[in-house]
């Protein structure tokens, strides 16, 4: 008895730690959890990364939400939604900030980062906070970073955080 019971144990602990993606890292997972604490009907209105996103059109098999790692969001409930954006949501707004992208160790590709129309170092751009972030994107292959921005990269990096905001 004792040995099923520490092999159960043992085969809980091991499934549950070999997930590499929690599912709060899903934005509709996050949605769906604030619909049922919020008890809303409905879902809030969505903006992922600075863009607002109609999530209820994407078809549910989509694979639109499977490169979003989610790294920080805030429920700003109907009147929180209404003062900020001065439009009413009526089951309030969702933010969300995806975790930042990180270029693999053996990537050799030039990675411009721009924050505020400012290029900053990768260092400088590791300590940004997710919650200073308004909108991020970005730009891949050197002739679309030339064409758009006269810059000599293979990745351009844009972001825009509160004003005031540093890292």
């Amino acid at each position: 008895m004792k040995q099923k019971i520490t092999l159960y144990l043992f085969l809980l602990v091991l499934f549950s730690c070999d997930q590499k993606i929690s599912e709060m890292d899903s934005p509709l997972v996050i949605i769906d959890s604030i619909k049922e604490n919020e008890s809303l009907k409905s879902g809030p209105h969505l903006i992922l990364d600075g863009f607002d996103i109609y999530y209820e059109n994407i078809p549910e098999n989509s694979t639109f939400f499977k490169n979003y790692e989610i790294g920080y969001y805030k429920f700003l409930n109907p009147e929180e939604s209404r003062n900020k954006y001065k439009t009413e949501f009526k089951n309030g707004v969702v933010i969300m900030t995806s975790k930042l992208w990180l270029p693999k160790k053996n990537d050799t590709r030039k990675i411009i980062y721009l924050v505020n129309g400012e290029a900053i170092e990768f260092d400088e751009y590791k300590k940004l906070k997710l919650e200073n972030i308004v909108k991020k994107g970005m730009i891949e292959g050197k002739e679309q970073v030339q064409k758009l921005f006269l810059l000599n990269a293979d990745i351009l990096i844009p972001i825009t955080t509160k004003k005031n905001a540093s890292s």
